[in-house]
């Protein structure tokens, strides 16, 4: 496993965008949530969202990214999932939030920002 923001370095230096959905949110809280992305999560799920066949999920297009209700990916990523360690005491809310909406957003197809209120 790659250490913490490893893999944001490597994405950088190779010049590839880690938002790229149309509609995705603007500012600090993209930038955030994409910056703990790449330092949470790629390293098991891909900086694209892909993951890995038979070991990490794919984010990108998947059903529980894409749900009306995040509630449900809320709950894994607070508690983890598998092999997937939870979150809730590793991230802020702020953190879990943007993350969330950074997911839902760019593998999710654009679907609805999660706040930190959802979260708590």
């Amino acid at each position: 496993m790659r250490p913490a923001g490893a893999v944001l370095g490597i994405c950088l230096a190779a010049g590839i965008p880690l938002l790229t959905a149309c509609g995705a949110r603007t500012g600090g809280e993209a930038v955030k949530g994409r910056q703990v992305y790449a330092e949470q999560c790629a390293a098991c799920h891909q900086i694209d969202g892909n993951g890995y066949d038979d070991i990490y999920p794919n984010l990108r297009g998947n059903p529980i990214v894409r749900l009306h209700d995040p509630s449900l990916v809320i709950a894994i990523v607070d508690a983890g999932r598998g092999s997937m360690p939870g979150f809730r005491q590793r991230l802020t809310d702020n953190q879990r939030a943007d993350v969330i909406t950074y997911v839902r957003q760019v593998f999710g197809g654009g679907a609805a920002d999660v706040t930190p209120g959802q979260v708590r």
